[in-house]
């Protein structure tokens, strides 16, 4: 899942005992939707309370490391600029963070700050300078801060008279600046160094058009497969749904009270090359539960049973999370070249819902795999080792059971900068003891 950040960290007079930044989930957004900005809750937002660990400090700069998940905090010196880390785990931990401090970096009045999306580029501005450390691979953010740093452009005084924002733009090939006030103007700055970014690709952008059926036709599993005609489908683009007035293209429900339980989507995309792609990430907003297929073949499942036929609802309500982007790994070697077809479907929870969202992303870019066992439990004395991967720098937790239906903290772990942990149950109880992360389950030998 992806993140923005606020960081509540502004403190002229150095008197604040903690700050606090909030985490916030990704939600789904569209230009279709700049003369009427919907009013949406901040689903899974999260409050994270730090502390420095010396003193009091104003600070302007927030920035997130996309190699780690940690957080840094660029504080406003005079003359050089503190910098203090939050990691990864501890963001995730729920509890109130006391930060790290780094090092000093002498660059004065700090206002603002990003790294880049590929983790290679660090920027500081004020209001009438702005530079930027090159990071190697492997590099901490600390090393790279150590380096010699190069000055960028920015408009500076009195076009931007108090400029206090500097973002990467997504792809990396550039910067955006902007000043605070009423009405300010954004400027971008193009990097015209030789090794520039690859610009992604985007296979399928947010608010494409699909094709869709919504009136509670069941057709098995034929749909699915390329050759199936959906010439008689209508046509619309994304988002779809009903019941918030967000959508593009509005669904038929049918009855209130029992409204239609499944709709199907299907596009179809062309890929005259797979050269040079890696990573994919399949980014979705929906609600209840979702299935979606490649060529026929299924890709990914959420919150829908593996066997679910036309009439199956889905596992549980999450209307919630509806308009939130869900991000997991596609693997581009299921890809041909040549004509390739997405089909989706999208199951309901409760008949009586008030609402439905559907879109879906294929875009190149890294996504974390989630956290998982690695290997079956070793048992070793009174002892349950178990072998965990996942995001690097994250924290996983662990529940266990003797039976499957009561579950139980067993502890939490935050996996190293290589994404593995080992979490080490001691003393392991006799008999049947299963363990867990979101969902999965195993048990020792």
């Amino acid at each position: 899942m992806q993140y923005i950040y606020l960081g509540d960290i502004g403190d002229n007079f150095s008197t604040r005992q903690q700050i606090r930044v909030f985490r916030i989930p990704e939600p789904a957004v569209y230009t279709y939707q700049s003369n009427a900005p919907p009013v949406i809750a901040a689903v899974g937002a999260q409050e994270i309370i730090l502390t420095y660990p010396d003193e009091a400090h104003n600070a302007e700069a927030l920035l997130i490391d996309p190699w780690t998940g940690d957080l840094y905090i660029a504080t406003k010196g005079l003359n050089t600029a503190g910098i203090y880390q939050a990691t990864r785990a501890q963001l995730e931990s729920g509890e109130p963070v006391k930060l790290t401090f780094v090092r000093t970096v002498a660059f004065k009045s700090v206002s603002a700050g990003d790294i880049s999306p590929d983790g290679s580029l660090i920027a500081l501005r004020r209001s009438n300078r702005a530079e930027v450390w090159v990071r190697k691979p492997g590099d901490t953010i600390s090393n790279a801060l150590a380096g010699a740093s190069i000055n960028i452009p920015v408009i500076g005084q009195p076009t931007e008279p108090n400029g206090e924002g500097l973002g990467f733009d997504p792809a990396g090939r550039g910067y955006y600046t902007v000043s605070e006030g009423f009405n300010q103007p954004i400027y971008f700055f193009a990097r015209t160094n030789s090794d520039l970014p690859r610009e992604p690709q985007t296979l399928i952008p947010p608010g494409a058009l699909w094709r869709y059926l919504d009136f509670g036709e069941d057709l098995d599993v034929i749909w699915r497969a390329p050759e199936f005609d959906d010439s008689y489908w209508p046509e619309g683009a994304a988002q779809f749904g009903y019941g918030q007035g967000d959508e593009q293209t509005t669904l038929y429900f049918g009855d209130q009270y029992s409204k239609m339980n499944t709709a199907y989507f299907r596009k179809q995309f062309e890929m005259s090359s797979l050269d040079g792609i890696t990573n994919l990430a399949l980014r979705v907003c929906f609600n209840d539960g979702i299935g979606v297929y490649l060529n026929g073949r299924e890709v990914w499942r959420h919150n829908l049973a593996a066997d679910a036929v036309f009439a199956t609802p889905a596992n549980s309500d999450r209307g919630a999370w509806q308009n939130i982007w869900w991000s997991v790994p596609f693997d581009p070697a299921q890809l041909k070249v040549g004509i390739n077809t997405l089909a989706v479907e999208v199951h309901r929870y409760a008949p009586d819902g008030p609402d439905l969202s559907f879109d879906l992303q294929l875009v190149e870019g890294a996504v974390d795999l989630p956290a998982r066992f690695t290997a079956a439990p070793q048992l070793s004395n009174d002892s349950c080792t178990l072998q965990v991967a996942g995001p690097v720098g994250s924290l996983v937790t662990i529940e266990a059971s003797t039976d499957l239906g009561e579950w139980t903290l067993a502890g939490r772990i935050a996996l190293d900068s290589s994404g593995l942990g080992t979490f080490e149950e001691s003393p392991f109880t006799s008999g049947s003891r299963f363990f867990r992360i979101a969902g999965s389950a195993v048990i020792p030998n």
